[in-house]
């Protein structure tokens, strides 16, 4: 059923003593605080990184321009996790380890919105900008230093499947875009929604919906996908997914995964 999601800034207020606003390019510090001192320095820390990140990388101009899902997620995970890797290295503790992982799990408390009603879907989906940019960013910097991680700042990812695929990032080049396609359902239906779901998403997805009967749901070789909706009369819906692969093996693996996840995770669709 669907549950109506509301933010509970209140709650954030309580727990959060700064936060920083990417799009407005503004950090905002309580000046009431009366908790750990320790809580403010780290987010105050992290936040002064991420707008140094979002002016070395540009990433409000680029997630502004963005049309699809999945390459705002890649740029918000980049952003976060090169914030992140300044952090760990300002605070003198090494990435990967669990000093660092304190750190982001701080983060996490500050910065990921809380709601009016308990919603830990919306809760672990929040969060996977950060979980991916801050394994990016340990990968990054275990085969190269911040140096590294500098230099993929100066080339922002246009896929997740660059941060899932660190050894990837400077040679994948997806050539392929799909064109829309246009279905003949009668007057009474109009076209909905569309979007390019992407790596990042569909291993999220694939792992919430669990693996039944032994499968090991993959999304190896992704290569792009275009996602289009449209709204009929009472209430329905069809929906179109066009995905591309690197390969018909790792096409068929997908297609095998989602027909033996779909109808019991999609009930009467």
């Amino acid at each position: 059923p669907d549950l109506e999601v509301v933010p509970d800034p209140v709650t954030q207020a309580q727990v959060a003593p700064a936060l920083y606003f990417s799009d407005e390019e503004q950090l905002y510090v309580r000046r009431d605080w009366s908790g750990d001192i320790s809580a403010i320095r780290t987010i105050v820390a992290y936040s002064y990184a991420r707008a140094l990140s979002d002016q070395y990388g540009d990433f409000p101009r680029l997630l502004a321009e963005s049309s699809s899902l999945d390459r705002k997620l890649a740029l918000e995970a980049l952003a976060q996790g090169d914030a992140l890797l300044s952090l760990w290295l300002h605070e003198g503790v090494t990435p990967s380890s669990p000093k660092a992982e304190a750190l982001t799990q701080a983060v996490a408390a500050t910065t990921l919105p809380r709601w009016r009603t308990p919603a830990p879907l919306l809760d672990r989906l929040a969060q996977l900008p950060l979980t991916l940019g801050s394994t990016f960013a340990e990968t990054q910097y275990s085969r190269g230093g911040a140096a590294l991680m500098d230099e993929v700042v100066r080339r922002p990812a246009r896929a997740t499947r660059q941060l899932l695929e660190p050894e990837i990032y400077t040679t994948w080049n997806t050539q392929l875009v799909f064109d829309p396609l246009t279905v003949d359902l009668g007057r009474d239906w109009t076209v909905g929604h569309s979007e390019t779901v992407g790596a990042a998403l569909m291993t999220f997805i694939f792992a919430e919906w669990g693996s039944p009967s032994g499968i090991t749901p993959t999304i190896a070789g992704w290569n792009h996908d275009l996602l289009q909706t449209w709204e009929g009369p009472e209430g329905k819906r069809v929906v179109l997914w066009q995905t591309a692969w690197d390969s018909s093996t790792e096409a068929t693996a997908v297609f095998d995964t989602l027909v033996q996840l779909v109808p019991s995770r999609l009930p009467g669709k």
